[in-house]
């Protein structure tokens, strides 16, 4: 018997799902690579019709798998009402790629998710993207009420946090549960490339958030994995900011300061330091520096005696170092290389 095709319906026609130069977030060509053939895309959702169309286009003219038959739906209702006609057909898959004002809250305008999920009930899984509301989490907001509503469907839910995925943060936790080790401290950095980040709304901290939010929020995500949760009042942050001599961009590919208002800029520089609850210390940064399309990304676990460094993790090939105490220096792991610790 032939493998069942596996059906996909895209939130968005943007970049988290459809790329863009300016990184290496790609959601339908990951999925291209992992089914091929087999992969079935049901349609886009999208006011943006227009948009929607172009991308199920150059997916057509480019001669890749699994777009002759994508649909476009301006509402996740019309959606809903053109695959009801085959109720008893699962969607296997629902990545929700819109903007996070539009989501996870249960108000209009951002009320989407509960949307969706009134609208595709045979969703058999979710990946919601982060970060998974713009809003702040209150009562009134409703976020738990969002999540719950998730967890109602029955469905596997999953959150675009893919770094705690990759098979080197396995690695990491399973030595440090067979060693017994204690984190002592992390360090995180995420160096961004910004010279292809042309869109106003991501320079703008009051739509999006701000660079930590929308980026380091992966990091920030692994931080925590290893070390516990966080005394908040702990946090202490200092900024490079737009006005700033040390802060300004020689590469910003766009009219900043005809775009964005001077008090809704995102810092240059961010470098934060923290508490944990278990007494280990914690530190992020995070730089808007780098030209070109590559992002430098790191991540340090130290522990009595053994240190791991995490590096690269927006490539193919992720790197793990390791330093233990009968070692003068670190190695790389090579069963880690040896899996190119794909984020497919």
């Amino acid at each position: 018997m032939s493998p069942a095709p596996f059906s996909v319906v895209f939130v968005g026609a943007g970049e988290i799902n459809f790329g863009s130069p300016e990184g290496p977030w790609n959601h339908s060509k990951r999925l291209e690579n992992r089914f091929g053939p087999l992969l079935a895309v049901l349609g886009i959702i999208d006011p943006d019709v227009t948009r929607a169309e172009a991308q199920i286009a150059a997916k057509n003219n480019a001669g890749v798998p699994g777009y002759a038959s994508a649909a476009v739906w301006p509402t996740p209702e019309a959606a809903g009402q053109a695959l009801a006609a085959d109720a008893a057909a699962a969607i296997d898959l629902v990545i929700v790629g819109a903007p996070p004002h539009f989501r996870g809250c249960v108000s209009p305008p951002a009320d989407l998710d509960l949307r969706l999920i009134a609208a595709l009930p045979q969703t058999r899984r979710w990946l919601v993207e982060k970060p998974v509301s713009a809003a702040p989490p209150t009562e009134s907001n409703g976020q738990e009420q969002v999540a719950r509503a998730y967890k109602d469907t029955g469905a596997v839910v999953g959150a675009g946090y893919m770094m705690c995925a990759l098979k080197g943060v396995q690695m990491i936790q399973e030595i440090i549960k067979v060693k017994g080790l204690k984190v002592m401290g992390t360090a995180a950095r995420y160096y961004m490339a910004y010279e292809y980040a042309r869109k106003p709304a991501w320079w703008n901290k009051q739509i999006s958030c701000g660079p930590i939010v929308e980026q380091a929020t992966h990091l920030a995500s692994l931080s925590l994995l290893f070390g516990g949760p966080a005394r908040l009042p702990s946090v202490r942050t200092q900024t490079v900011e737009f006005s700033d001599a040390p802060g300004k961009l020689s590469r910003i590919g766009f009219d900043e300061d005809g775009s964005v208002p001077p008090e809704s800029r995102i810092p240059r520089y961010t470098s934060a330091v923290w508490k944990y609850q278990s007494g280990a210390v914690g530190s992020l940064t995070h730089a808007v520096a780098l030209h070109g399309t590559t992002y430098d990304t790191e991540l340090e676990v130290i522990c009595d005696g053994t240190t791991f460094k995490l590096v690269d993790m927006y490539t193919n090939t992720p790197r793990l170092f390791i330093r233990q105490s009968d070692a003068s220096s670190e190695g790389e792991s090579p069963q880690f290389r040896a899996d190119h610790g794909s984020l497919d």
